[in-house]
């Protein structure tokens, strides 16, 4: 059983970053980097997308500002397949009359806007596949 990993192209990564709705917002704590669970929307073209999350005020991410990253992955194990997009910018905080589209966080008290502004957005996906005596996973690029 093996494992190939595969770039994805800038706009299927954003494609599914859009097709979820549950991620990891990265920010810097004392030095380390730390990931946090946040519902999120994506807003604005694929080059310059950006996440829109609702946080508390006194929360971690809602007192940070900076570069950050943001996650969002899917994983089937039963069928060896994943993917993993990544983007990479600076997270700041929305205040005032925004427009913006609202994530819908699960908890109370996510009343303070946070957007991240994307810099990079990259993605991969990993297939498995056995040899010829049983299963095997083709993986092609969607045109279109």
């Amino acid at each position: 059983m093996s494992t190939e990993r595969f770039e994805l192209p800038g706009w299927e990564s954003v494609s599914l970053l859009r097709s979820q709705h549950i991620g990891r917002v990265c920010v810097l704590d004392h030095g380390f980097p730390l990931a946090l669970p946040v519902n999120f929307l994506v807003i604005g073209p694929d080059e310059a997308c950006q996440v829109v999350m609702r946080t508390g005020p006194q929360t971690l991410i809602g007192r940070y500002e900076g570069p950050a990253s943001f996650e969002v992955d899917q994983v089937d194990e039963s069928a060896r397949q994943a993917w993993s997009v990544i983007v990479r910018g600076s997270l700041r905080h929305v205040t005032g009359a925004h427009g913006l589209p609202d994530p819908g966080p699960w908890l109370d008290g996510r009343h303070h806007w946070m957007v991240l502004t994307a810099a990079a957005v990259t993605g991969r996906r990993f297939v498995g596949s056995q040899g010829t005596d049983g299963f095997s996973v083709d993986w092609q690029i969607r045109t279109g």
